[in-house]
């Protein structure tokens, strides 16, 4: 479908996102349940049809605080505001390029970044996904 819409517009560059998710949320229906490495493997996959994607769901002072979101999924429109900002002037103050990593860097990154996270909440058991 990419495809045929690049036909469309040849010149347009292609933006994908994947929105602030709740590093919370993450932890309980990804990482805990062993699901987190081919979920990220989908996204890179995934990531590799535009010109630039963003994961904004890595665990940052944005997907750590509860203030801004509803439920963990769904984020207040200020953040929003604040990603197309950061695109539009390519420079991230959350999230990463995932363009810029291989599958195992950004699955690592990623991953790094929620373990850091739990073990600063205390709720790390100390297993890493390889261990589950």
């Amino acid at each position: 479908m990419i495809k045929d819409i690049r036909a469309l517009f040849p010149s347009a560059e292609f933006v994908g996102i994947v929105p602030p998710l709740s590093a919370w949320h993450t932890y309980n229906t990804s990482y805990s349940q062993g699901l987190s490495v081919c979920q990220l493997r989908d996204v890179y996959q995934a990531s590799q049809y535009f010109d630039r994607a963003y994961d904004f769901s890595v665990v940052s002072a944005i997907t750590t605080r509860t203030d801004n979101t509803y439920d963990g999924y769904h984020y207040d429109p200020k953040v929003f505001d604040e990603i197309t900002g950061m695109i539009e002037s390519n420079r991230l103050e959350f999230g990463v390029l995932i363009n810029d990593y291989s599958l195992e860097a950004y699955q690592a990154l990623y991953l790094s970044k929620l373990e850091n996270f739990l073990e600063q909440e205390g709720d790390w058991d100390g297993m890493s996904v390889a261990e589950r």
